[in-house]
């Protein structure tokens, strides 16, 4: 499911795949999905990528939010 979300997606899709993912819990998470998720919190390209550019913007810092959120979740 982490997989699916790449550059290029819409905000809704893209929250949806990593809510349901956290859903799961932490044992659900892989080393390598855990690490990927990092990078969607984190990485350089953008995610997000249909909109006008301010909506890019602003929806990747959001769900690079949520990303992160996820994370400090299951960090715990």
């Amino acid at each position: 499911m982490v997989s699916s979300v790449a550059p290029g997606e819409y905000l809704h899709s893209a929250r949806g795949a990593l809510e349901a993912l956290a859903a799961l819990g932490p044992a659900a998470f892989t080393p390598g999905l855990l690490e990927r998720v990092r990078i969607l919190a984190d990485g350089e390209p953008r995610v997000i990528g249909s909109g006008a550019y301010v909506e890019i913007i602003l929806d990747d810092e959001e769900f690079r939010a949520a990303a992160r959120t996820v994370l400090a979740a299951l960090s715990r």
